[in-house]
């Protein structure tokens, strides 16, 4: 879960530095692979701490 909020930091960090390449991006994409990234870390976070 830790991981996750470490890795929308960096994006949401990306993003306010360099617009350019998020405007060539569509943001279905954008807001696809951050879903990505937090189901796989929401995955991880209940993987590690129920078993």
């Amino acid at each position: 879960m830790i991981k996750a909020m470490y890795l929308l930091k960096e994006v949401i960090g990306e993003k306010q530095e360099n617009d350019v390449s998020f405007s060539k991006t569509p943001k279905k994409k954008i807001i696809a692979d951050l879903n990505e990234i937090i189901d796989l870390s929401l995955e991880d976070y209940y993987s590690t701490n129920l078993s």
